[in-house]
C-alpha cells in the first residue's frame, strides 16, 4: 500500500495488517493507527501523529521513520512492537 499526502482524520482508523506493509510519504494521523505489519516513511517529512491521535504497534508491528523520523506532537504511542528513526 502506498500512502501519499495521506491524512487519517480524527474519526479515522488505519490498520496495517500482520503481513501488510504501507509506504508513507507526507503522512499525518489525527485518528487511530494500529500497526501489526510495517509502516515505513518514504518521504522527506516526518511521519506525523498529531495531538489526540492514538497509535499502537503490536507483536511484529514496526514503524520506521526513515531519515525524516517520527513526530508525535502530543500523540499517544503504545509501542509493543518496534520503532526506528528519530522521534
Amino acid at each position: 500500500l502506498t500512502l501519499t499526502d495521506f491524512v487519517n482524520g480524527s474519526a479515522g482508523r488505519l490498520v496495517v495488517g500482520t503481513k501488510g506493509f504501507a509506504n508513507a510519504d507526507d503522512f499525518v494521523s489525527h485518528g487511530t493507527t494500529t500497526v501489526n505489519g510495517l509502516l515505513t516513511n518514504t518521504g522527506v517529512a516526518p511521519l506525523t501523529f498529531a495531538a489526540g491521535s492514538r497509535t499502537t504497534t503490536q507483536g511484529a508491528g514496526r514503524i520506521s521513520g526513515g531519515a525524516a523520523g517520527v513526530d508525535l506532537n502530543g500523540a499517544l504511542l503504545v509501542n509493543n512492537g518496534t520503532m526506528s528513526g528519530d522521534t
